[in-house]
């Protein structure tokens, strides 16, 4: 299922040499994706074939599946609302992406890998099979996306509390909800939430997002600009 979405949005993709200016969420996507990696290989010299695995599991299901493919789930069925470089962006990174966590997986799922790979990715590719590829090296700039993982990882967190408080209420995640409140007591928390509040809003299905903490809050129940006051 994850890789149909990348199949669809990948039809008209083409590669170009230098990479796209990412946006937020791919920074953070690709972010975490080189520190599996890095975590992936450390395990397999150390001849850790199940440390390898859970690694790549672990990124697959949780960061890719549940997290990424949620985030961008409104620009990819929404395109229009979105520009032509965000939209550029998001298809660049579930290219690389996608075509590495198959790398990752092909030493424990050989034929599946395989499959998909024919399928979409070798048309992109010199090489016939999946397995005779090599891995690219990680990108020399992915240290300065640290920032952007640190924030989206904000908006992850809420996103969880969001669906576990649903969940709880039996209340479909597709609900939208009307006013989400925010209660935060760390400045640059609520500094990263803000500035990613249209990405927060999308994921969350929220038509308003209010943000609750003492210094925030003026005599009148308006907001303050944060600020390091």
């Amino acid at each position: 299922n994850a890789f149909s979405v990348c199949r669809e949005h990948l039809q008209s993709y083409k590669p170009t040499e230098k990479a796209p200016e990412l946006n937020n969420v791919s920074k953070w996507l690709h972010f975490k994706f080189e520190d599996s990696k890095r975590r992936y290989h450390n395990y397999f010299k150390a001849d850790d074939y199940t440390g390898s695995l859970e690694t790549i599991e672990q990124f697959f299901w949780h960061d890719f599946c549940d997290n990424y493919l949620e985030m961008i789930k409104d620009q990819l069925f929404n395109p229009e609302n979105y520009s032509a470089a965000e939209i550029e962006s998001t298809k660049h990174s579930l290219f690389e992406i996608g075509f590495g966590i198959l790398q990752l997986y092909a030493p424990f799922v050989s034929f599946v890998t395989e499959s998909i790979y024919q399928e979409i990715f070798t048309k992109f590719f010199s090489e016939k099979s999946l397995h005779n590829t090599t891995f690219k090296e990680t990108p020399e700039n992915v240290e300065s996306f640290k920032t952007s993982h640190e924030q989206i990882e904000e908006v992850c967190r809420v996103v969880a509390l969001v669906r576990k408080s649903k969940s709880e209420n039996s209340i479909s995640l597709k609900t939208a909800i009307e006013t989400l409140t925010v209660y935060a007591t760390d400045k640059h928390r609520l500094e990263a939430l803000i500035s990613n509040e249209a990405l927060l809003k999308g994921v969350t299905n929220s038509e308003t997002v209010v943000y609750k903490n003492e210094q925030l809050e003026d005599g009148s129940g308006g907001m303050k600009k944060v600020n390091d006051e």
